[in-house]
């Protein structure tokens, strides 16, 4: 089950969706379910450092432990 967050919290990002709707629909998107839902848990979610660098590959950048060249 997702962490609760607050109230104040919840208004925080709806109105942050608001300002990048127009920019950016998918992370608009995004903060709508966290104000809605909470937080996804840490176990049911995917490493930044392992999206990085599946991101990196469609890319075609080499990355190895310390940079990306």
């Amino acid at each position: 089950m997702p962490e609760p967050i607050s109230t104040q919290a919840a208004a925080y990002l709806r109105e942050w969706a608001q300002r990048e709707q127009a920019a950016s629909p998918e992370l608009a998107a995004v903060l709508n379910s966290i104000a809605d839902n909470g937080l996804p848990r840490p176990d049911e979610c995917t490493p930044w450092e392992q999206l990085r660098d599946e991101h990196y590959k469609r890319l075609g950048i080499v990355v190895d432990s310390w940079h990306v060249a």
